[in-house]
């Protein structure tokens, strides 16, 4: 009845901190692009022919080369700062990106549709923000594991017995 029990917490807690890691689903293409599941989500809402996002190059150096690479109707500009290209792509350019070895990931934004000062802070927080739930996943993706290892670890010793 014991073992039955542990079991029981160990897949709900299990099971619990699944659902953080479904909610923030990180995809890869074909290259190793990262990007959002959401950007897809908000492509299909409605044939959306715009979504705001931001993107991370590998290389920074790389973004006048990718800028000639897409043409207006792919992607809007909106701002480049050191580490990021902030901007409006349809779905063409969106794989075209997603396509794009030079490219390290996309994030959806909803905050990209103003340039104005205020919205930039806006961007700057989202983009904060989707980074500290980016090491959230990966901390409970270890927790998980760790639960697992522990999990087979006691049912290895409980066996011996």
């Amino acid at each position: 009845m014991k073992k039955q029990i542990i079991f029981g917490v160990l897949v709900v807690l299990i099971i619990v901190s699944m659902i953080g890691v479904i909610s923030a689903e990180m995809l890869t293409s074909d290259v190793g692009v990262e990007y959002e599941s959401e950007i897809l989500r908000e492509f299909n809402k409605t044939n959306q022919t715009l979504v705001g996002v931001f993107f991370e190059l590998k290389d920074m150096s790389e973004a006048d080369n990718l800028f000639s690479d897409l043409t207006e109707s792919d992607f809007e500009f909106v701002r480049k700062s050191s580490k990021r290209i902030i901007g409006k792509v349809t779905k063409k350019g969106f794989d075209k990106l997603i396509n794009d070895e030079r490219i390290k990931v996309i994030y959806f934004s909803e905050s990209v549709y103003a340039t104005n000062d205020k919205n930039e802070t806006q961007i700057e927080e989202n983009i904060s923000n989707k980074e500290e739930k980016e090491f959230e996943i990966n901390l409970w993706l270890i927790g998980i594991f760790i639960l697992v290892a522990l999990l087979i670890i006691y049912l290895i010793f409980h066996k011996k017995e």
